[in-house]
């Protein structure tokens, strides 16, 4: 059929759509998967993917309009690709903020993952970051929510660590039921090693709770740390333990968390971040020798005022 521009979305290695076609590619990144190809490929396989992304990728689209949704993939596509500043654009992904509400917060102390279930995203160090929770706190729970290939591995450390009662695993769970869930939850743990942004983070936040998470790409750009929620240091169990500690006990910190993560999950809807998609459609289109427009969350953060 026809078609007037190619959204070319990279998953760590693109479609190199400009070998075969004369139309106006945007390039699609989310986030630079150099060491996810080295951690978790073989190593002819490996080689090959950080060749293709590292090296053919810029070759090819080093003049193409980029977008990419975080500060954090930005400086990587930028000192990583080679690839220069000018040509890229920051749109952080949206959601629908009617779809997400608060609910009542859970009487007991509750926590929850919400995701793929996949090795480099660390449950099992917030398995094992639980389990020094629960010596001082036992009636809390822990709720993990999604399917994936390492799920009956995390099944059988929670059984090891003496969690069978504590942790909880949903599988995959209804729209509704994640609203649900992030709502009555006291706060969200998002451990991965990387992400792109994090849009269960902005999930969470929009259904008032605050976020755990790694001090990693993407994450440290979507958790604005002790604003609306907790950065803890990648992988660190102790670290990750003490975060979680901290918003169970301390519930004044909790409160202006929840609050602060209301409040911030509100600039990320999906009607203002797709406007800011199709006026760089639009100015590819127009061949317009359009500067990146300046959607950065850094920029939004300048702007919020939190309450201490």
């Amino acid at each position: 059929g026809h078609y007037d521009i190619i959204i070319d979305c990279e998953n760590g290695i693109p479609f190199f759509t400009p070998f075969y076609s004369t139309k106006p590619v945007i390039l699609l990144i989310h986030h630079v998967h150099q060491e996810v190809f080295r951690q978790h490929l073989p190593p002819f396989l490996s080689s090959l993917a950080i060749f293709l992304e590292a090296k053919l990728m810029p070759m090819i689209y080093n003049q193409r309009r980029i977008v990419t949704v975080s500060d954090s993939s930005k400086n990587d596509i930028v000192n990583i690709l080679k690839i220069p500043a000018k040509n890229i654009d920051i749109v952080t992904p949206g959601i629908d903020l009617n779809s997400f509400a608060g609910s009542e917060k859970t009487k007991h102390p509750s926590l929850i993952y919400l995701g793929r279930i996949r090795e480099y995203k660390n449950i099992d160090v917030a398995i094992q970051a639980f389990a020094w929770v629960v010596k001082s706190v036992p009636s809390a729970k822990f709720v993990i929510a999604g399917w994936g290939d390492n799920l009956h591995d995390l099944q059988k450390l929670a059984i090891s660590l003496g969690l069978k009662d504590s942790v909880i695993f949903m599988g995959k769970v209804s729209e509704d039921d994640k609203v649900k869930l992030l709502g009555q939850s006291w706060a969200m743990l998002q451990p991965s090693s990387f992400e792109g942004w994090g849009i269960t983070v902005i999930e969470a936040n929009a259904c008032g709770t605050p976020v755990i998470a790694s001090n990693v790409i993407g994450l440290k750009d979507s958790v604005v740390a002790d604003h609306t929620g907790i950065l803890f240091e990648e992988k660190n169990v102790e670290e990750m333990a003490q975060a979680m500690t901290d918003i169970i006990k301390n519930r004044e910190k909790r409160v202006l968390l929840s609050k602060n993560a209301l409040q911030w999950s509100q600039r990320f809807d999906w009607d203002s971040q797709s406007r800011k998609f199709f006026t760089i459609i639009s100015s590819c289109l127009n061949d317009k020798d359009t500067p990146p427009l300046f959607t950065s969350p850094d920029v939004v953060r300048s702007h919020i005022i939190y309450e201490n």
